[in-house]
């Protein structure tokens, strides 16, 4: 076979490919550090476009935003355990410990609607997870470090409030896409 059966070949092949199929194999060579192959979006069918175009912002809102979420979310714990550092070398112990409760049950809100939000992510990409592989690391991190400052705040006779069913969860998740895409489309 010559280079032009070859390249003519491939580039059949690479026109059949679904949105999903050719975001795949961008972000596998992102990956890998290569560059993507230009005929995976050259041969992209114009149909395909907003399809690719919006898995692509799920993956940048994923690993994106969610990423600063999730950054932001360890400092609040880090305060939450300087809160109970202070509490006993205060005259303000109780708003200490009542902030500290407050800030727990707030990360942990966090972490449900940005578990439910991966998840959703990957139910919309077909499968395989759309985060880094860091990011589901550090939420488990988060998770040890929210158990072990509850306990703590637990044995000083403060007890977390349990927070919002899971119909709540799914609004704020709904919420927190609206605003990402609203971010998402701004940038782009």
């Amino acid at each position: 076979m010559t280079t032009g059966s070859w390249t003519r070949r491939l580039d059949e092949l690479y026109a059949k490919l679904t949105a999903r199929e050719r975001l795949f194999l961008v972000l596998e060579s992102f990956r890998v550090g290569q560059p993507e192959d230009p005929r995976v979006r050259s041969t992209m069918p114009p149909d395909q476009t907003a399809e690719f175009a919006r898995l692509a912002a799920t993956i940048n809102v994923v690993n994106g935003q969610l990423s600063l979420v999730i950054f932001v979310l360890g400092e609040m714990l880090e305060r939450c355990r300087l809160l109970l550092r202070l509490h006993s070398h205060t005259p303000n112990a109780a708003e200490c410990l009542d902030e500290a409760a407050a800030a727990l049950e707030t990360v942990r809100q966090a972490l449900d609607v940005i578990e439910i939000a991966l998840d959703d992510a990957r139910a919309v990409l077909g499968g395989p997870d759309a985060a880094r592989t860091d990011l589901r690391e550090l939420l488990a991190d988060l998770r040890e470090v929210l158990a072990e400052l509850s306990e703590e705040l637990v044995a000083r006779g403060v007890s977390p409030d349990q927070g919002p069913g899971f119909e709540e969860l799914q609004a704020k998740v709904a919420q927190f896409y609206d605003e990402a895409w609203r971010w998402q489309i701004a940038a782009s």
